[in-house]
């Protein structure tokens, strides 16, 4: 039985996932198990990635039936998982060859430590290195920005099994923003750490984003308020980034769609009236 079971959604990478797959293989470390979720790609990706099961033992791809999306696609996996530890990859993003075999050494040294992170190494679309990010350390750290930002860069944790058997893993309803959600509901019951140096290549893609995405975004993020107390601290950041992006992708929407952010902001400022009365009574 694998000590790591590599966790990989999959949908229409055809383009990435074979340089994603070839990270895991070229690991330092070798006590693991990949399972690749294929959540109806319509490309080559099921192609590629059937390739790589039949020649290696350790890779498995599970088939959705249906597109069921990215949380419901990860806690299949995750129910499929052997391993004591649960690692992230994404089908567009690279593990330094040392990845696996650091974080699983600190995990082992530090058993208070539910979910541990890593810088990233931020590259384009083109594999250029843009810049490297290192997030807030200590679980205190952690804590005391929770309510501005996710603490991890996704693709970058080892998580313990049992956190995903206690917190109930990934919320299937959310199509965005599962991770954020996760870490916010338990960061309070669990231990949170961040490695300061980049053990993955995190690829960032054109900043353009539909006006849904944005707004499902913010939606998510007020909704991480609760778990956390900071409503109004938090919401100030999250409404500034929200902001920002609908600043950067301004042209893109129609006249029609900007009444919804109209609408949207209202709704907002009215929940945060209705949230400051009900903590003054």
């Amino acid at each position: 039985m694998p000590t790591v079971s590599v966790i990989m959604a999959v949908y229409n990478e055809e383009t990435t996932v074979a340089l994603a797959i070839e990270s895991v293989i070229a690991q330092t470390y070798n006590d693991w198990e990949l399972i690749i979720i294929n959540d109806c790609s319509t490309d080559r990706t099921p192609e590629i990635t059937g390739q790589y099961a039949v020649t290696y033992d350790k890779i498995r791809v599970l088939a959705n039936k249906q597109n069921i999306g990215l949380a419901a696609s990860l806690n299949k996996g995750i129910k499929e998982a052997q391993g004591k530890y649960i690692v992230r990859m994404d089908s567009d993003d690279y593990s330094h060859l040392e990845r696996f075999e650091k974080q699983v050494t600190f995990m082992k040294a530090n058993p208070d430590v539910d979910v541990l992170g890593t810088g990233a190494e931020l590259i384009d679309e083109n594999g250029k290195t843009i810049t490297c990010i290192n997030l807030p350390e200590t679980h205190d750290e952690i804590a005391a920005t929770i309510h501005k930002m996710s603490p991890f860069f996704h693709p970058s944790v080892i998580i313990r099994k049992e956190f995903l058997d206690r917190s109930g893993g990934y919320n299937n309803r959310l199509r965005n923003c599962q991770d954020f959600d996760l870490w916010s509901r338990m960061f309070r019951q669990s231990t949170y750490h961040n490695l300061q140096e980049p053990l993955i290549r995190y690829q960032t893609k054109s900043y353009k984003r539909p006006l849904k995405t944005i707004l499902y975004s913010l939606y998510v993020h007020m909704r991480n308020l609760r778990y956390n107390g900071k409503i109004f601290q938090g919401s100030f950041w999250a409404i500034m980034v929200t902001l920002k992006s609908l600043l950067v992708n301004w042209g893109l929407y129609k006249p029609k769609s900007l009444r919804i952010v109209v609408y949207f902001f209202l709704y907002i400022e009215i929940s945060l009236v209705l949230a400051e009365k009900s903590i003054k009574l």
